[in-house]
């Protein structure tokens, strides 16, 4: 996913994701690749059936084990999984704007 299709993402959308895994440190590819799964995922949810279908079964997963589950993602910037889940489906919007550290 090019940077350009990232930034459309972003209005998707209103609580921020926070690289506190970062300690700080410029981005790296495996969060800016986890940034897209999770961007990628509520896209979709606005999707076709197919999408949206594949969207919530990621979404709903309870998955805490695999790198790119929705929990590890959430967990990794800093967002409670049950939470962002919850205001995901309530349909609040997400900020994920990129940070310049």
């Amino acid at each position: 996913m090019g940077k350009a299709a990232l930034r459309g993402l972003e209005d998707h959308t209103a609580f921020e994701m926070n690289e506190n895994q970062n300690n700080g440190r410029r981005q790296n590819p495996l969060s800016e690749l986890m940034r897209a799964v999770f961007l990628l995922a509520i896209h979709d949810l606005y999707g076709g059936r197919e999408k949206r279908e594949s969207a919530m079964q990621f979404i709903l997963s309870d998955d805490e084990e695999h790198v790119f589950s929705f929990h590890s993602i959430c967990n990794y910037f800093g967002m409670d999984p049950l939470k962002a889940r919850a205001r995901i489906l309530d349909g609040d919007r997400v900020r994920t704007r990129r940070r310049n550290w």
